[in-house]
């Protein structure tokens, strides 16, 4: 019989596991928009099937297998949550408002789990080699199933939620190729040319980094860039979205031109700050967000490279 200490630490680790990824699943759209390292949809949706299949093996496979299985996997969250930590990046592991730190500590417990339950595992009766490749074909067979389905699953609801909606949950990578979603403001639509180029930039207020674009599009503006190029600056408040035609700013500008996009009761999109968007013809053609966006600003011809980044 398998000694009562294992069964109750495998059983925990599993738990963890399973409420990380149901973690995950629920504030998918928040964490997509978060800039963080599970940003995208094939990242996140990826992340969520490995920590459902790891649960499932942890619970269900050989007591050793799993115990050695356990150590390897936290061991390897605990190297992703120190560097996250270390580099002040949003891991979204629990969520998008996961504390800094709070993995790292979570992974750290469940390794010294691990190794205080070793001598309850050795003391685990092992079968047969017929028993022992059964109980392992068994548990993988689950642990793939169940994790391969999680994963389908978290892509399915990221692409209904952008076809059942005008306006998707998140504004990153899962905006090309289709139609700019902010053309289903009326207001919107009618400064936004219906054909040729366009650059949307979506700055905050609140960011440093927005007011450094913000400069930078002041002191070179499209200088090097492709000529005839539509600009359309967004600041993105808590109140609503400032609309700006003509003008890159983080914070309204009081002309005349610029008008407010009110949420009301629908829910306001998600985006890391700064945002771009390259338009051709009203569909999006590339996106730069966070990090990678503060980066090319800095090149006076950003606005030629990110419109580069639509021709590939």
């Amino acid at each position: 019989m398998v000694p009562s200490t294992w069964i109750v630490v495998r059983s925990l680790l599993a738990a963890v596991l399973l409420m990380s990824a149901s973690a995950k699943g629920m504030d998918a759209a928040r964490i997509l928009g978060s800039d963080g390292l599970l940003s995208s949809t094939p990242r996140l949706s990826g992340v969520i099937g490995f920590e459902v299949f790891a649960a499932v093996f942890i619970a269900l496979a050989p007591s050793r297998t799993a115990h050695r299985f356990g150590l390897l996997v936290f061991s390897g969250l605990a190297c992703v949550a120190a560097w996250a930590w270390w580099t002040q990046a949003d891991c979204g592991c629990f969520g998008s408002e996961t504390p800094q730190g709070f993995p790292l500590v979570v992974d750290l417990i469940a390794i010294g789990l691990l190794l205080a339950a070793r001598h309850s595992v050795k003391a685990c009766r092992i079968g047969g080699d017929g028993e022992f490749r059964r109980q392992v074909v068994l548990a993988l067979t689950a642990a793939v199933v169940l994790g391969g389905f999680a994963t389908v699953a978290t892509n399915w609801r990221m692409d209904a939620t952008l076809d059942e909606q005008e306006m998707p949950a998140w504004f990153g990578d899962n905006l090309v190729g289709r139609k700019m979603p902010l053309l289903h403001d009326k207001r919107f639509a009618a400064v936004m040319p219906t054909s040729g180029e366009a650059l949307i930039v979506l700055l905050r207020p609140d960011c440093e980094h927005c007011h450094e674009v913000a400069k930078s599009w002041r002191e070179f503006g499209t200088s090097g860039s492709r000529r005839g190029v539509f600009v359309v600056g967004v600041s993105v408040a808590t109140d609503g979205w400032t609309v700006m035609p003509g003008t890159v700013s983080a914070a309204p500008s009081d002309s005349e031109d610029e008008f407010k996009l009110v949420w009301g009761g629908a829910q306001e999109p998600f985006i890391a700050a700064p945002t771009f968007i390259a338009v051709r013809d009203q569909t999006v053609a590339a996106v730069v967000s966070g990090e990678d966006a503060s980066t090319l600003h800095r090149n006076a011809d950003w606005v030629e490279q990110l419109l580069s980044r639509a021709d590939e």
